[in-house]
């Protein structure tokens, strides 16, 4: 299971949110694979976690959340092997 830090909704072009948007078709699930649940989940639609992208972020808020996040690009790191730095 994964923790649920934060939603990123910036940093990508409507272009790269439609190959996204097709990318994760294969991967929609019914269950979440976060051990904490976000605070709002109503519409989710949740994907195996197989996509990793590097965040870019302000600051950690508390409750481990972040300020400003913005997604940065896809990075070819295996979802279990992501570490906070």
């Amino acid at each position: 299971m994964y923790k649920w830090f934060s939603m990123y909704r910036t940093g990508m072009t409507q272009t790269d949110w439609r190959a996204l948007t097709e990318r994760i078709q294969p991967l929609v699930q019914q269950k979440m694979a976060f051990v904490n649940k976000p605070p709002r989940t109503a519409d989710t639609l949740w994907i195996q976690p197989e996509i990793t992208v590097k965040i870019k972020f302000a600051e950690w808020k508390e409750g481990h959340s972040l300020r400003q996040p913005s997604i940065q690009g896809f990075v070819d790191v295996p979802p279990h092997q992501c570490v906070l730095e």
